[in-house]
């Protein structure tokens, strides 16, 4: 599978948070996949730096074009 998740609105993760994130990142590699996360908010930017995670995931400071445009939603 490829897994494209768009953090932008994302203000504040946890090692709950993290532990998903690796946690998926390990099941789309295991089954030959990616996970790409685009446009990280500055501060969950800030704790992949810290961490050490910005060097585990491939992340995307804005979307490209062969980056899938996330589904709309209504408010």
């Amino acid at each position: 599978p490829h897994v494209t998740l768009y953090l932008t609105d994302l203000e504040y993760i946890d090692s709950t948070g993290l532990g998903v994130l690796v946690g998926a990142l390990k099941q789309t590699t295991d089954r030959a996949g990616t996970l790409v996360l685009v446009e990280p908010s500055p501060q969950v930017a800030h704790v992949l730096q810290v961490t050490g995670l910005s060097k585990v995931f491939t992340i995307l400071t804005e979307p490209s074009e062969t980056t899938p445009s996330p589904p709309l939603t209504s408010a």
